[in-house]
């Protein structure tokens, strides 16, 4: 981003471009260098870059320093080693949580074929919530050092809702001082969704999974995204699984995040947005796509969605 449009968007002065550099670093980085892709966009009291390894090495990867700070890792796909203050941390697809960081070394090692997001933000920014959130404990933390601190037992799943927020922020027109009250506003969502998962989680009752119903839950998350056309009921998932309806449910919503229709109603969304936009496939064309009976059900549920119809999607994209 140039400095003079980034100036223009605040509406500062040549005079003063040294002062806003100082406030408004550079956003919206983009480089791909060996199978590498990055994407940051960096502010002095919020970091956010996403992580893409195509190539066919593990990469070591560096953080920009932030003492002092709070990191929030989101795992989409594949796996990643995560070295917070010296101690690391494994995650695995679809996984997310959050660490104080304080000081040592920070760094993730990222598997090939994997996409991880990192937020950091300054302590100052969220020590108060995380202090009112301690007094509404119910369950599922850990002590830490720092009473202001407190983190779950382990990582928890990441929910349609937070990967919303996440491509939100990313997808974001804005620039300069109004990007980044659209990203603290994005976070503060963001984090609001992973205190109630966290408030909402028993381990004694959410933990109980073992590996085969784990590889049966992924099969279900399979078919149905193999078969956009369609709409399954948890009847029909629950005898292609082998199992009962109320196992499929709870075992569904613990390793996806939510429950089977909510998970299919936005992938079915997210694949619709990508169609009008990287397609000229018309409106009834990708709602057929999708399972729909009609265009005017989809485009409905687009907007609910979306909070604009398809047709204004296509039209902005031209």
């Amino acid at each position: 981003m140039s400095l003079n449009r980034h100036n223009s968007i605040l509406g500062i002065g040549a005079d003063h471009q040294s002062a806003a550099m100082k406030r408004y670093p550079a956003a919206n980085q983009t480089k791909d260098t060996s199978g590498i892709c990055v994407n940051k966009i960096i502010f002095k009291d919020i970091q956010i870059l996403f992580f893409e390894n195509l190539s066919p090495n593990k990469v070591d990867l560096k953080l920009p320093s932030m003492n002092q700070s709070v990191l929030f890792y989101y795992q989409f796909s594949g796996k990643s080693d995560v070295i917070v203050s010296n101690e690391k941390v494994r995650f695995n697809s679809n996984e997310q949580s959050f660490y104080l960081i304080d000081k040592g070394k920070t760094a993730v090692k990222l598997n090939t074929d994997s996409k991880s997001c990192i937020i950091q933000v300054s302590k100052d920014m969220v020590s108060g919530y995380f202090k009112e959130m301690k007094l509404h404990l119910k369950n599922g933390y850990s002590d830490h050092e720092s009473p202001l601190f407190p983190f779950h037992k382990h990582q928890l799943f990441i929910t349609p809702p937070m990967r919303d927020c996440i491509e939100e922020m990313f997808g974001s027109k804005r620039e300069g001082l109004f990007l980044k009250l659209h990203l603290e506003s994005l976070f503060i969502r963001l984090m609001l969704l992973q205190f109630e998962q966290m408030q909402n989680h028993d381990c004694d009752v959410f933990c109980s999974l073992k590996s085969s119903e784990v590889d049966m839950i992924y099969k279900v998350k399979k078919v149905m995204v193999d078969n956009l056309n369609c709409w399954f009921t948890i009847s029909e998932l629950s005898a292609f699984a082998g199992t009962n309806e109320c196992s499929l449910k709870k075992g569904f919503k613990e390793v996806f995040g939510s429950p089977v229709f909510e998970f299919i109603q936005n992938y079915k969304m997210q694949e619709a947005h990508k169609m009008l936009c990287e397609t000229e496939w018309n409106v009834t064309n990708i709602s057929d796509k999708l399972g729909y009976k009609n265009a005017t059900h989809f485009s409905a549920a687009f907007k609910r969605k979306f909070g604009i119809s398809p047709t204004e999607i296509r039209f902005k994209n031209k």
